[in-house]
């Protein structure tokens, strides 16, 4: 049996194989980069210690917390009508939503964010997602929109994955990115205009597709983008740590053979 020897050093999960007869060491090239605020869990069906050996066979589960804050998340909203060519990632506010500007001398703005987990980029290529859960926690002051959640109107949305890429100090309504409605994931309407959390939605098979493919991010967008709905959270740049958005993901690292 070769043995899988695991060190967690300086933020990186880095993994070694020993053969025992000839005592050589060969560096498996599955890296797990950690930023500031994330952490990761090895899980086997027994305790697994610092100092525990695991051999070739075994099966590493672990789990990945992504709470990014300012300085490492992204997350920007974009509307059109008034706002459509201007960038707005000074926004602290999560939403989708369709509402007026009549007040700002404007009509009617439909409003949309885009968030990227940057921390995903760190995963290996031979993962298997198990399962990948998105939190959004609520607001009890708007300023996307004042008014808080919407009454009275279906205020449901999408998260849907992007498929082209945006830059958050640079992107407008006007150059949005692009999304797919593949395996799109229902956003259920608020029951309270106010801190209205949504909590472990299964983004799966979206986290599945999006490793497959290119991390440029999720979309947050009104099912129905009509009139008088509107849908806040809130974003990485809010004091609050607990109330950013967070993504747990629980992926397997394969067997090594050799």
């Amino acid at each position: 049996m070769k043995p899988l020897i695991v060190f967690v050093c300086c933020g990186m999960l880095i993994m070694f194989s020993m053969t025992n007869c000839t005592k050589s060491i060969q560096t498996i090239h599955d890296t797990v980069t950690l930023h500031k605020i994330d952490t990761v869990t090895i899980l086997k069906t027994d305790t697994l210690n610092k100092t525990d050996t695991l051999y070739h066979g075994d099966t590493l589960t672990i789990t990945l917390t992504l709470q990014p804050g300012p300085d490492e998340g992204q997350n920007t909203i974009v509307t059109s009508d008034l706002y459509a060519a201007l960038n707005l990632n000074s926004n602290p506010d999560v939403y989708a939503g369709t509402w007026t500007y009549a007040a700002q001398g404007g009509g009617t703005g439909i409003g949309r964010t885009y968030l990227k987990f940057i921390g995903l980029d760190g995963m290996p290529d031979s993962a298997t997602i198990l399962s990948a859960k998105l939190s959004l926690y609520g607001i009890s002051v708007g300023t996307a929109a004042p008014q808080g959640n919407s009454t009275g109107t279906d205020n449901s949305a999408w998260i849907k994955r992007l498929t082209t890429d945006w830059n958050p100090d640079s992107v407008t309504w006007n150059n949005k990115p692009t999304s797919t409605d593949i395996n799109e994931m229902a956003v259920p309407a608020s029951i309270s205009v106010w801190n209205y959390n949504v909590l472990n939605l299964d983004i799966t098979k979206l986290v599945d597709d999006l490793l497959n493919n290119n991390n440029y991010g999720f979309s947050l967008e009104g099912q129905d983008e009509e009139i008088y709905r509107s849908l806040s959270f809130a974003s990485c740049k809010v004091a609050d740590p607990t109330k950013r958005p967070k993504l747990v993901v629980v992926y397997e690292i394969y067997k090594h053979h050799g």
